[in-house]
């Protein structure tokens, strides 16, 4: 009993971690990406993607490693963006 509490803590926070990430992750395609006509549309695929993933796949654990691979392309991207130093 208290292991199957466990589990379901550890998935369920692993679920909130995932969702997060991909709130994030949209956010930097929505606030970053340089094409600005495809800022929103591609935020919106990625985000309802991801959703998609941990609600459709079956196993918990497959669903977050989509999520973790995705989140991590788009870190990956955001990482390479350099600065613009055009303020003041």
């Amino acid at each position: 009993m208290m292991r199957k509490a466990l589990r379901f803590a550890v998935v369920a926070l692993a679920t909130l971690v995932g969702l997060i990430a991909t709130a994030w992750a949209a956010g930097a395609l929505y606030f970053d990406l340089p094409i600005a006509w495809l800022r929103a549309p591609l935020a919106l695929i990625f985000g309802l993607a991801m959703l998609a993933a941990l609600l459709f796949i079956k196993g918990g654990w497959r669903a977050l490693g989509l999520v973790a691979i995705g989140f991590t392309a788009v870190l990956a991207w955001w990482l390479t963006i350099k600065p613009t130093k055009d303020r003041a």
